[in-house]
């Protein structure tokens, strides 16, 4: 399938990219908070799981509208800098070692994954006929599984190399992500203008 459906294989590289971002950031995002800022075990569980999942639910009903109306590839590259955008608060907060800004990060990374997760399910329909939906689906389950068993190890790997050459360096981690995010929306955009051509 990703061999005969060039833009599938497009979808899929960039969904490797940006989705790498993705899942590595909260692993990372659990030991920073713990490790390097002074934020009570409550705050870190709002902060990284309950708010976000609070935003979520209202988002939802955007996202929709907008999937609705655009092909995912057009879709992406406006929903992919929402988590552009909380991944580069999230750094920044923590470079910064500023508690305030943990809390819009947290905000915008609930938009993003109401956003990211109505793409992430309907996406490969744009690709796909109703008979073959499902083979669709399939191989981006199994593709966002092979990320999901690497980049996170990757990612705590790289904090702990960063912990170790210097301790302050360490609250650099979260470039990797954010950078990796960047990444996947450029390729993103990428493939929008190319198929408004």
């Amino acid at each position: 399938v990703l061999r005969k459906n060039e833009e599938f294989r497009q979808y899929m590289t960039g969904m490797m990219i940006f989705g790498g971002g993705n899942l590595m950031l909260i692993p990372m995002l659990v030991i920073l908070l713990s490790e390097r800022m002074d934020l009570s075990q409550w705050q870190q569980v709002v902060i990284t799981s309950s708010l976000p999942l609070v935003v979520l639910c209202f988002s939802i009903p955007y996202w929709a509208k907008l999937l609705d109306r655009l092909h995912i590839f057009s879709y992406r590259a406006i929903q992919c800098w929402y988590f552009v955008a909380s991944s580069a608060l999230f750094t920044l907060a923590l470079i910064l070692g500023s508690s305030a800004l943990l809390w819009p990060a947290s905000i915008i990374l609930g938009g993003a994954y109401a956003g990211g997760n109505l793409g992430w399910n309907l996406g490969h329909d744009d690709f796909s006929s109703d008979g073959t939906a499902a083979h669709y689906m399939a191989i981006h389950v199994t593709l966002t599984g092979l990320r999901g068993l690497v980049v996170p190890f990757v990612g705590v790997g790289f904090y702990q190399f960063l912990a170790a050459a210097k301790p302050h360096f360490a609250s650099y981690a979260l470039l990797l992500p954010l950078a990796l995010n960047t990444a996947g929306s450029i390729s993103f955009v990428m493939m929008h203008v190319r198929r408004k051509r």
